[in-house]
């Protein structure tokens, strides 16, 4: 009788230090894999904070260019009305208002992908933040199988 006790103690034991030792690994692998997603967040999170600030500096000089288009438009309504439209200062001033045109074309352009790259960001951002929650989630089943294993 005793060796078959002496058996179940060493295969208990034996089974208890494998379940112990799978629950510890799945924890490590969480707690890595959660490091991992946590130092990723910090990081899209100050690179859309850089984003948000471009686009904020971008909407500015688009604002610019609007109000120089708007001046230089309105005083070239005023050349017109006053029939001066082969002056020296309407030409000029036609010129100056199709690079400013421009510029606010590009400035439009630039605003888009910067968008774009903000949207990307925050999806990949809430993409990682439910990741981790699964890991949260992978982590806790892991305790709770160092529970079992402490409880048999």
């Amino acid at each position: 009788m005793a060796s078959v006790s002496t058996k179940v103690e060493v295969e208990g034991a034996r089974q208890f230090k494998n379940d112990f030792q799978e629950s510890a690994r799945a924890v490590k692998a969480a707690s890595a894999e959660l490091k991992y997603f946590s130092n990723e967040l910090a990081r899209n999170g100050a690179s859309a904070d850089a984003l948000r600030n471009k686009l904020s500096a971008l909407n500015k000089a688009y604002d610019s260019e609007s109000e120089a288009i708007a001046k230089r438009q309105a005083r070239l309504d005023v050349l017109t009305q006053a029939g001066a439209e082969n002056s020296d200062e309407f030409v000029k001033l036609t010129a100056d208002l199709y690079k400013h045109k421009d510029a606010q074309a590009q400035l439009q352009s630039e605003m888009q992908g910067t968008q774009g790259e903000l949207d990307r960001l925050e999806s990949g951002a809430d993409q990682a933040g439910n990741e981790m929650k699964e890991l949260g989630d992978k982590s806790e089943d892991a305790g709770g199988q160092i529970g079992k294993s402490f409880a048999t």
